[in-house]
């Protein structure tokens, strides 16, 4: 009999405190001539896409740099395992004949000349500006090894243009105009480049 009466308390109990739950407003009920609430989501979208932009960027600039890293340490191993090769086979010394000019950077504008530049002076090269044409040449030297910078001039530098009147020599057009042509027959060389493996015995790769 008191089992039967406590299973009743605790039926009428629940029901009223079902009761109490649907009585009380939720945050998120409408209230008759009032705007609705705004959701979480969308108090302030501005500032959410603000977020998430600045997240992609943020991502974006840690694999760039990532990826830059890698390739500089991938770079670096291999020009340390070329090292360890010519130090460990003296007599490559001197078939390595193009590290006296190997032409390893290429600049794009001023401030990769003096990024390159100052990398170049903190680790003990000594530099030597010099050009040919269009083209700028910045040597970075380090006893007998050359290591080149090159670039466009007008990336680099300044072009500041001049005239003047000059006076040369030349055929004269109205004589070469009355020259007839004539037709001859000469040898030319047609060559064909028969290439053997280069380590006979072995398994070569070519590209």
């Amino acid at each position: 009999m008191k089992v039967r009466h406590l299973a009743a308390a605790l039926l009428v109990a629940l029901v009223a405190c079902t009761a109490c739950e649907d009585e009380v407003p939720s945050d998120t009920e409408t209230v008759p001539g009032a705007a609705p609430a705004p959701s979480a989501a969308v108090i302030n979208p501005v500032a959410r896409t603000h977020a998430t932009t600045e997240d992609t960027h943020l991502s974006a600039t840690t694999t760039a740099a990532a990826e830059q890293s890698t390739l500089a340490q991938q770079q670096a191993a291999g020009l340390r395992a070329l090292a360890d090769m010519i130090e460990a086979n003296p007599d490559l010394a001197d078939l390595a004949c193009y590290l006296r000019s190997a032409d390893v950077f290429y600049a794009w504008s001023k401030d990769d000349v003096a990024k390159i530049v100052r990398a170049g002076l903190a680790h003990g090269f000594g530099i030597a500006k010099n050009h040919f044409g269009a083209t700028l040449k910045v040597t970075l030297e380090y006893g007998p090894l050359n290591f080149t910078i090159l670039g466009d001039r007008e990336a680099v530098c300044e072009k500041v243009v001049t005239t003047e009147t000059v006076t040369r020599t030349v055929p004269d057009p109205a004589v070469l105009a009355t020259v007839p042509l004539v037709e001859v027959t000469e040898t030319v060389e047609n060559v064909e480049w028969v290439c053997k493996p280069l380590l006979a015995g072995t398994a070569e790769t070519t590209a």
